[in-house]
């Protein structure tokens, strides 16, 4: 006796079908190490000096900044 597949069937294992081959597909092309991030911190040593500009009155006139950045090793 031959047991034939109705169209419920047919979908159901047509959806179970694919459910396993997106499966497969994703466990066969993720990557198969993990990546780590590789960089170095970089140090700076920072001098700021600010000066204020007056005119003869004691008015601001402005304000000049010296800045000073280095890498430090």
């Amino acid at each position: 006796m031959r047991y034939a597949l109705d169209t419920f069937e047919k979908a159901l294992l047509l959806i179970a079908g694919i459910a396993v081959g997106a499966v497969v597909v994703f466990f066969l092309t993720r990557p198969k190490t993990t990546p780590t991030a590789s960089y170095t911190v970089k140090e700076y040593n920072n001098l700021e000096e600010w000066e204020i500009l007056k005119d003869n009155d004691g008015r601001v006139k402005g304000v000049r900044v010296h800045r000073n950045a280095k890498e430090t090793a």
